[in-house]
């Protein structure tokens, strides 16, 4: 008589485990680098052509919760708005790992020629689109 054995799904459970480790790494790689670098060209784009502050970038950022308060709020509201930038670079972020998780078309376009260059057109882009039409209305820095 043959003794049944238990299937087990460790191997299945150790990979998706390692998928999630990984996904979470490339999350959290993304989310900073885009936080960083977005954080630094705005910085550069207000101080150098807008002749505004760093403070006031982020307090700005901070008033589309906060309303015009944020602008006398000092230091405070703008890491505020530092904390929120981040939020979104890593909202953004997380959206485009799920996509590219998901949906095979997306990762062959990444591996063709120039793939990641015209994919961060598109999706930076459509970002800018979103926040502009979107986020920007509820910001008190229309006058900025």
């Amino acid at each position: 008589m043959a003794v049944a054995r238990p299937l087990s799904s460790a191997p299945a459970a150790i990979t998706v485990c390692a998928m999630n480790r990984n996904a979470l790494s490339r999350l959290l790689r993304a989310g900073l680098l885009t936080g960083i670098t977005d954080g630094l060209f705005s910085s550069i784009l207000a101080t150098a052509f807008y002749q505004s502050t760093v403070t006031r970038l982020f307090q700005g950022v901070a008033s589309t919760l906060l309303g015009k308060e944020a602008f006398a709020g000092g230091t405070p509201t703008a890491l505020f708005g530092v904390l929120m930038h981040f939020g979104v670079a890593f909202g953004w972020s997380a959206a485009f790992l799920f996509l590219v998780m998901r949906l095979r078309w997306i990762r062959s376009f990444l591996s063709s020629r120039y793939g990641m260059v015209k994919v961060a057109a598109l999706y930076g882009a459509f970002i800018w689109m979103v926040s502009r039409w979107r986020s920007f209305p509820f910001s008190c820095t229309a006058h900025l």
